[in-house]
């Protein structure tokens, strides 16, 4: 659909499935489609009435949400209640400069591209269209990451995040960035886990989002988030709600 924000999914699968765990796209397209474009100003998550106003938004569009719990404070508003969809959005910008955004109990995800191009401007020698397909694509798996929960006794403002290398990213792992010519070489030799990310985030940071390695680390993937000590935030623990 020309004209229309799009959400890369291109290469969400891959960090999954060293879970175990199938991560993909409608086999038949069900339910995508256009939705009505809104400025970058309703996308502001500074108080509960703008979130209560994306998750009615959500909710209307998204073709397998169902209600499950309603949440004080935000009138007719629900959870969702769990099922095996996600809802992923593509849209222009938000107001408060994200890559992207995910709501757990509403299985939404939105990624926002203007923000995508700034910060891929921000790599060593500069964007091209590679290294903004590959940050497009690691921002839809790591905001997928997030509705999973991974490291989710992490306290804010870090929840779901981790300050951890990929499982086969230390120093000669297996997926390593292996710094191809002719791009100027990002000065790192290790992978970071996918939810290691910084804000404002440093050329390293940026550098990796663009590099095309979208992994997760051993934690996230089966061990669980080491402050739960319980196994929760962990991928393959979680039961499936269907």
């Amino acid at each position: 659909m020309a004209g229309c924000y799009r959400a890369d999914l291109g290469d969400v699968d891959e960090p999954f499935f060293d879970a175990f765990t199938i991560v993909t796209r409608h086999p038949t397209g069900e339910g995508e489609g256009a939705v009505p474009y809104l400025p970058d100003s309703f996308f502001a998550f500074t108080s509960l009435s703008t979130v209560c106003n994306i998750r009615r938004f959500d909710a209307i569009w998204f073709a397998h949400f169902s209600r499950n719990q309603r949440i004080q404070g935000c009138p007719n508003t629900y959870t969702a209640k769990p099922q095996n969809y996600f809802h992923i959005t593509g849209a222009e910008a938000s107001a408060d400069q994200r890559e992207g955004a995910s709501l757990y109990d509403a299985d939404w995800t939105y990624v926002y591209n203007t923000d995508i191009a700034r910060d891929c401007n921000g790599t060593t020698g500069g964007c091209s269209p590679t290294k903004l397909r590959n940050i497009r694509q690691m921002v839809a798996a790591h905001e997928f990451a997030e509705l999973f929960q991974v490291n989710e006794c992490v306290p804010w403002p870090d929840k779901y995040h981790d300050d951890r290398n990929a499982w086969c990213g230390e120093r000669g792992g297996d997926c390593t960035y292996q710094h191809p010519e002719p791009e100027p070489e990002p000065g790192y030799s290790t992978e970071w886990c996918l939810m290691r990310v910084y804000t404002p985030p440093p050329i390293q940071d940026m550098d990796m989002r663009a590099d095309g390695i979208n992994r997760l680390d051993a934690y996230d993937l089966r061990m669980g988030d080491p402050l739960c000590g319980d196994g929760r935030g962990a991928i393959r623990r979680r039961r499936d709600p269907q």
